[in-house]
């Protein structure tokens, strides 16, 4: 899957068909990723403010910054 079109999926209709089928409170949404999918989480969380209330990203030694 593309960059560009994982992020529609996940900024439009992933949240389309969870709001449909689990019980959700609009404005109380928090978004997940963990290695490559942190940044598009935080992509979604930054790029839609008012659909997010928090995001949370885990990265492991492999996309963490050099720290050295």
């Amino acid at each position: 899957m593309e960059l560009a079109s994982s992020f529609e999926y996940l900024s439009s209709e992933l949240d389309y068909v969870i709001s449909e089928n689990t019980p959700v409170i609009k404005g109380r949404q928090s978004i997940f990723g963990i290695g490559k999918g942190s940044w598009l989480a935080l992509m979604c969380s930054l790029n839609n403010p008012k659909n997010y209330d928090s995001a949370s990203i885990l990265l492991n030694e492999q996309y963490a910054p050099d720290q050295t």
